[in-house]
C-alpha cells in the first residue's frame, strides 16, 4: 500500500506539473480533482479508523498543496496537521502529537496576531472567524489529548481558551458552548478543583433547569 502511494502521488505531481507546462487548463483542473479525491479518500479512511491509510493519504495531499504553493498557515494545511495529530494519539506516538498539536495552535495564533497588527484587512471578515474557530478546534484537540495524558491543568487552562473563542464567534447559547463547558468542568474536577467545579455544576444543572422550563411552556 505504502509503494502504492507513493507511486501514485508521484504521477499525480508529474501530471500536475506537464499540464501547467503545457498550459492545459483541462488537465489542471482534472488533476486537481485527483488530489480532492484523495483528500477525501484520507477523511474517509480516517474516519473508518484506518488509521496507517489515513495518514499517507492526508501527507500525500498536503504534499501536493505546500508542492503548488500554498503557506503552510493556511487553514486548509493546519486542518490535515490537525488530524495528522490526532492519527497521531490515536496510535500513542505522543511526542509526534504533542508537537503537531502545539504547531497547529502557534501557528494560527501567529497568523491571527498579524492580523490584528495588520493596518489592513488581510481577510476577510468570514475568514477571520473561521480561522478563530480553527484555533478553537485545535485548543479542544490538543485539551482532549492533555485530558487523556492526565495533565488536567494544562487541559483545562487550552479549554478555557476555546470556550472564550466559541463564545465570541458563536455566541453563548449555541449547542458546542455546553460541550466545552462539560469538558472544561470536568478538567476542574480532575485538578483537584472542587470549588470551581462545584460552581461549573451549580450553573450548568440552572441552564438545564431552564431550558426544561422553556420547553414545557
Amino acid at each position: 500500500m505504502k509503494d502504492e502511494l507513493e507511486e501514485a502521488e508521484l504521477l499525480l505531481h508529474d501530471a500536475l506539473r506537464l499540464a501547467f507546462k503545457s498550459n492545459n487548463k483541462k488537465a489542471v483542473t482534472y488533476t486537481y480533482d485527483l488530489f480532492v479525491i484523495c483528500f477525501q479518500m484520507a477523511n474517509l479512511a480516517f474516519i473508518r479508523g484506518q488509521l496507517e491509510n489515513a495518514e499517507k493519504l492526508f501527507k500525500a495531499t498536503m504534499s501536493y498543496l505546500l508542492g503548488g504553493g500554498m503557506q503552510q498557515e493556511d487553514n486548509v494545511i493546519i486542518e490535515i496537521s490537525l488530524k495528522l495529530a490526532s492519527i497521531y494519539a490515536a496510535q500513542n506516538r505522543q511526542d509526534l502529537a504533542l508537537a503537531g498539536y502545539e504547531f497547529c495552535i502557534s501557528t494560527l495564533e501567529e497568523k491571527i496576531g498579524r492580523e490584528k497588527e495588520s493596518a489592513e484587512d488581510v481577510l476577510s471578515v468570514e475568514e477571520k472567524a473561521d480561522t478563530q474557530l480553527l484555533l478553537g478546534m485545535c485548543l479542544d484537540a490538543c485539551a482532549r489529548y492533555l485530558l487523556l495524558s492526565e495533565r488536567p491543568s494544562r487541559a483545562q487552562r487550552m479549554y478555557e481558551r476555546a470556550l472564550q473563542i466559541s463564545e465570541e464567534i458563536l455566541g453563548e447559547r449555541h449547542p458546542q458552548i455546553k460541550f466545552l463547558e462539560v469538558r472544561n468542568g470536568f478538567c476542574e474536577t480532575s485538578a483537584g478543583l472542587v470549588r470551581g467545579a462545584g460552581h461549573w455544576a451549580t450553573s450548568y444543572l440552572q441552564e438545564g433547569d431552564s431550558a426544561q422550563d422553556s420547553i414545557k411552556e
